[in-house]
């Protein structure tokens, strides 16, 4: 039945309509992360929640996903890869699609301080510090594409 649903509708509705009848769509996230491992665990932790997820290894890529995908909801993004740093995916997103949540992760933010500390103090972005635990991200998800 549910191969002829998907036919029916697309895979984000047939996807939605199956995790509990909902109306919705799942919610896009884009997980902009240049360690692999850490990559796959949120691909594999939201994917799991019932999000509909793409992910890629440098912010030269998110542009152009972000640029293509007019449905994404929220990024959460590395703040130091290679190319485009997370900080200024978040500039782009702050001047393009205001309305896209932002969580910039890092182990090492004092690497970005200063373009870091700019985007929180202009309440553009939150900060998920690593090394973090399942819950957390978890939690800050939810609380930030619940409102």
């Amino acid at each position: 039945m549910k191969s002829n649903m998907s036919n029916r509708m697309g895979q984000s509705e047939a996807s939605a309509y199956a995790q509990g009848w909902s109306s919705q769509p799942a919610k896009a996230i884009l997980i902009v992360e240049d360690e692999t491992s850490i990559r796959r665990l949120l691909v594999s932790l939201l994917s799991a929640e019932g999000y509909r997820i793409q992910s890629v290894a440098d912010g030269t890529l998110a542009i152009r996903i972000l640029e293509d995908d007019p449905d994404i909801d929220l990024v959460l993004t590395d703040l130091a890869m290679p190319g485009i740093p997370g900080t200024a995916v978040a500039e782009y997103l702050s001047r393009t699609r205001p309305q896209v949540k932002v969580v910039c992760m890092s182990g090492n933010p004092q690497s970005h301080e200063k373009s870091l500390r700019r985007l929180l103090e202009r309440r553009l972005v939150d900060f998920l510090p690593k090394p973090f635990t399942p819950m957390q991200v978890l939690q800050l998800v939810k609380r930030l594409l619940e409102h």
